[in-house]
């Protein structure tokens, strides 16, 4: 997969369950590790930063998980 998010923008990953949402944010953030491919926040491979390197890549970052059932109207008025 291969996306390119503009900087100042927000970027939502939303779908049905299992397809691996939550994998790819959690490799985003680094939470997982990163068997393959490589991972780009500007010119930097966010893929191989390590410790003060990789907590000042993840200031630039957020995720936020949301309760669907929560977030979302599912009922119409």
């Amino acid at each position: 997969m291969s996306c390119d998010i503009p900087k100042g923008s927000t970027f939502g990953i939303v779908g049905d369950r299992g397809p691996g949402k939550r994998t790819t944010v959690l490799a985003v953030m680094r939470l997982l590790k990163i068997t393959s491919g490589s991972m780009r926040l500007g010119k930097e491979d966010i893929g191989v930063l390590e410790g003060e390197g990789l907590r000042k890549a993840r200031r630039r970052f957020q995720m936020v998980v949301q309760d669907r059932f929560a977030s979302l109207r599912t009922t119409w008025a």
